[in-house]
């Protein structure tokens, strides 16, 4: 049981850190449009949940 809470601890740490570099990203580049926010997003999520 401990060992599935800090997979899940770590899997959520990991999913706010790509929200907050999909945030960053967005404020920084000013080329950069939501739809591609959200599918470099989608491909960062697929990465964390594949590991």
């Amino acid at each position: 049981m401990n060992s599935e809470m800090s997979e899940l601890s770590e899997k959520q740490d990991e999913f706010f850190d790509l929200l907050k570099r999909t945030y960053e990203k967005g404020i920084t580049e000013k080329e950069m449009t939501v739809e591609r926010l959200l599918e470099d997003l989608k491909i960062d999520i697929r990465r964390v949940i594949a590991k």
